[in-house]
């Protein structure tokens, strides 16, 4: 990360299942993948590491998980792959 004041991957999965522990209801790895994108906007991880991230954590805080991927890329994600790999 370029700065202290950017948020880790980490830290946001832990902030967001903490949050949403407390629900009957199993939490979305595809909507907890999406708030990761859009809050880590430096984020370099794959759809996939984050999977890993957030049900590491879910188990931690003993959340119920819901794997319902798969996931696609939004187009600014396609984009920016593209210009990183030239």
């Amino acid at each position: 990360m370029s700065s202290t004041n950017e948020q880790s991957a980490w830290s946001v999965t832990e902030a967001y299942i903490l949050l949403r522990r407390t629900s009957s209801r199993p939490l979305s790895t595809k909507a907890a993948v999406a708030h990761l994108r859009e809050t880590v906007s430096d984020c370099e991880h794959t759809d996939e590491e984050l999977v890993q991230l957030i049900a590491i954590s879910a188990v931690r805080h003993r959340c119920p998980l819901a794997f319902d991927g798969p996931f696609k890329p939004s187009q600014a994600a396609l984009e920016q792959t593209i210009l990183k790999a030239s």
